[in-house]
């Protein structure tokens, strides 16, 4: 599992260990306007183009850069549920991530 983000690694860091031991992280360069950054297409060019990329943001900006790209899930997080998109599946706690992701092979 990927833990992309465009905070500096003191703050992913934290966010990273909070959900496991085996997650790995791909933040912004310490020089931000090396980028690129989300939602930039190139910032999601360097993951796997033959397995699922299950993308989780907060952000709809972000997510539709992923949207048509192939193997790539968009999954929107909010904690508002009048913020449900149709477009792609919405959730509002790490308990619902771990129930979407329970269903992986849907995104397959």
């Amino acid at each position: 599992m990927t833990l992309l983000s465009n905070a500096p690694i003191i703050w992913a860091g934290t966010v990273a260990r909070a959900i496991g031991d085996d997650i790995y992280i791909q933040c912004c360069p310490e020089n931000v306007m090396a980028g690129p950054l989300k939602p930039d297409a190139a910032a999601y060019s360097n993951f796997s183009k033959t397995y699922t990329n299950i993308f989780v943001d907060d952000s709809l900006k972000n997510l539709a850069a992923t949207r048509s790209m192939p193997n790539w899930h968009p999954v929107y997080f909010s904690e508002e549920t009048a913020d449900q998109e149709s477009w792609c599946p919405t959730i509002g706690s790490l308990w619902e991530l771990g129930l979407l992701l329970d269903t992986v092979d849907k995104f397959s």
